[in-house]
């Protein structure tokens, strides 16, 4: 029993031996990621392609917490994520995510897209015909639909008499 309860000690003093010491704010509380038990996951390499990190009690509040490809402390959530904008991610894969925090492939402006899809779909990070209804004045399919397409409808409110109903973007019977 002795010897169990040295093996016990010797590992807790070799654990706090590992720990960065330096990464202590004025009031005593870890900002070493490790002291905080984080748990980032994947393996980013230069654009940050990983999994987003988490977190356990109270999460990070600031960036010095993270560690890994999740490196930056998204404050809102409290988790560690590889980006918040596009800005932080690579020139292989350019688009942040805005749901899962992570860098995609994809566009991050209208510059990089064509004629026939001219706009970049900040949500999607696709090359789209129009982000807003705006984007379809003055041809015949004046609506754009949640997919990025100019359509004839959006509802049956909004075609004519002649075709009643809307249907997957087109007026009909």
């Amino acid at each position: 029993m002795r010897h169990a309860v040295f093996l016990s000690l010797a590992a807790l003093v070799v654990d706090a031996c590992s720990l960065d010491f330096n990464r202590f704010d004025s009031t005593g509380g870890a900002t070493d990621a490790r002291a905080e038990g984080a748990t980032g996951e994947g393996g980013a390499g230069e654009d940050g392609g990983g999994e987003a990190g988490t977190l356990g009690d109270g999460g990070c509040t600031t960036s010095s917490a993270c560690s890994g490809s999740a490196h930056i402390c998204n404050k809102a959530s409290g988790k560690c994520v590889v980006c918040l904008t596009n800005t932080d991610c690579g020139p292989t894969l350019p688009s942040c995510d805005p749901q899962t925090f992570t860098c995609r492939p994809g566009c991050t402006s209208d510059g990089q897209c064509a004629a026939g899809q001219p706009y970049c779909d900040p949500t999607s990070a696709q090359c789209v015909r129009c982000i807003d209804n705006t984007n379809c004045d003055g041809t015949s399919t004046p609506y754009c639909s949640t997919n990025g397409e100019c359509v004839e409808c959006l509802q049956s409110a909004q075609c004519p008499k002649g075709d009643p109903v809307c249907t997957a973007g087109s007026c009909g019977q």
